[in-house]
């Protein structure tokens, strides 16, 4: 912990090119990517044309959500898009974007988590 002073394993605290380069440094807040819990996914994904644009329906995760985002995959970065413009309560969703077919999308289902180590 921080409060180790032992030769092999002093934290870190003269900075990058200090005294103490080489040990321990520990950062407390711990890793912001990692989840305590998962969301299970919705699955089914079904894309399709309704007049110009595009039609999504799904079926539900199988966890109690908050609701869901869709996304489209960028072709050329292979990063995702945002389609909907909030969250989705609902298990189906109209964009106003062009229906193409082929076009890559992901819908993920959101649920904030509140634990005794904050929200996420």
């Amino acid at each position: 912990s921080v409060n180790n002073t032992q030769q092999d394993h002093a934290p870190q605290n003269a900075g990058w090119q200090g005294q103490n380069m080489g040990r321990v440094h520990m950062a407390l807040m711990g890793d912001p990517t990692l989840r305590q819990s998962y969301v299970g996914p919705p699955t089914d994904l079904v894309v399709g044309p309704s007049g110009w644009t595009t039609q999504f329906s799904w079926s539900p995760s199988s966890d109690d959500v908050d609701g869901y985002l869709v996304h489209r995959i960028d072709t050329v970065s292979g990063g995702f898009v945002r389609v909907t413009p909030q969250v989705v309560t609902d298990t189906f969703f109209v964009s106003t974007e062009l229906y193409a077919p082929g076009t890559r999308y992901l819908v993920r289902a959101i649920k904030l988590v509140t634990s005794n180590t904050g929200s996420y």
